[in-house]
């Protein structure tokens, strides 16, 4: 990368803006950044040290971006408690991969062994995950798409899961790897739920809202809608987000 000391660092904070939380050494290193000119940036508040090597944007109190601002303090957390035996889960590895989720969790949500004892300020989920289906986002070790969905379809309502079981479609996660998961975790509580859930969902979905406004209407018994399709008619053609009959063509 041939770029002088002042835009390393810039694309260096470019880059972590787009992938929200923070990044390991290693991946600074990836985008130029040598250790001068990390600790020129420590020494400017550019960047933050957040425990075991992670280094974070420091965020102001007057940030407009609640969303992100959320997302970043929850991976922060999420990168200083985790060890060996354990990896982020759930809702902690849907924010890391930049899934939406239907609401940022209180403390970090980890898996571990079912031997394992709890961790302090985290919530533990004894059920650990192949070691295949971990990946590292950004320097933190997380459960993949597919693991990552499942464990979601078991824990929340339908509606809420949906958020983001059909986003991890959109990115391009494997509906028939989520059902082998799902079979090989056996008589696990809310299989039956989350069977439901990863039936319902939709990658064709394009928001949270109609994602959980698709499993809100299907819980009260309304046939499954198609999702965001083109009408074309006289000559015109209109977009609907749910559609529920008539010849229609895929947007």
């Amino acid at each position: 990368m041939n770029l002088d000391s002042d835009d390393v660092c810039a694309f260096a904070i470019q880059q972590l803006m787009v992938v929200g939380g923070g990044a390991r050494r290693a991946q600074l290193e990836q985008w130029g950044v040598d250790r001068a000119a990390l600790n020129r940036m420590l020494r400017r508040g550019m960047l933050q040290r957040q425990g075991r090597g992670y280094y974070v944007l420091p965020w102001s109190g007057d940030s407009s971006d609640r969303w992100q601002r959320q997302r970043s303090q929850h991976l922060r957390a999420v990168s200083a408690i985790l060890g060996d035996d354990c990896v982020g889960g759930l809702r902690s590895a849907a924010l890391a991969m930049g899934l939406p989720v239907a609401r940022v969790p209180p403390i970090p949500e980890v898996l571990r062994p079912a031997h394992a004892a709890g961790l302090k300020g985290a919530r533990v989920i004894r059920r650990a995950p192949d070691p295949q289906l971990i990946v590292v986002v950004n320097g933190v070790r997380v459960t993949n798409l597919e693991r990552t969905a499942v464990d979601i379809a078991l824990d929340l309502p339908t509606p809420e899961a949906l958020i983001t079981v059909d986003a991890a479609l959109r990115r391009g996660a494997d509906p028939q790897l989520m059902a082998a998961i799902l079979a090989e975790l056996g008589q696990v509580s809310g299989r039956d739920r989350a069977r439901r859930t990863l039936d319902w969902a939709d990658g064709y979905s394009e928001s949270p809202l109609e994602s959980r406004g698709r499993g809100e209407l299907m819980l009260q018994g309304v046939p499954r809608p198609w999702s965001n399709v083109s009408l074309r008619r006289d000559g015109g053609e209109s977009r609907t987000g749910h559609w529920w009959g008539g010849l229609v063509s895929a947007g």
